[in-house]
């Protein structure tokens, strides 16, 4: 796994429709790790920010994403939404199936509004 780091400035932030944030950082020429970088325009990356020169700690982990055995992805997405609308103190799963149909509209508008999409699917 290649690190790149960098002294930059943080130079904007932005917040975007969707809720989330873009941010701009500013920097000298990087080299061959500015090359890195745009060969991975638009992939997802993980991000730290410090105002002072930091160093890399093996504690500060993603954990990877894995496969659960006899699920299939819908099917670890619906538990995961399912876990999360107990903690709203709603009481029926009648309740929970309209809110979930509403969930899934939002997460599949949330992609249409990435490509700007603007026919029916």
């Amino acid at each position: 796994m290649k690190i790149i780091q960098a002294q930059g400035t943080l130079s904007k932030v932005s917040t975007l429709a969707d809720k989330t944030i873009r941010l701009q950082i500013d920097t000298q020429e990087l080299g061959s790790e500015g090359g890195i970088l745009l060969e991975n325009v638009h992939k997802t990356g993980h991000f730290a920010f410090a105002l002072e020169e930091a160093e890399l700690l093996e504690a500060i982990s993603i954990k990877p994403v894995k496969p659960i055995a006899g699920k299939s992805p819908s099917q670890v997405l619906r538990n995961r939404l399912w876990q999360y609308f107990q903690t709203l103190n709603y009481e029926s799963e009648e309740e929970f199936n309209g809110w979930y149909r509403d969930e899934m509209f939002k997460i599949g508008q949330r992609y249409l509004d990435e490509m700007n999409y603007e026919g029916e699917i």
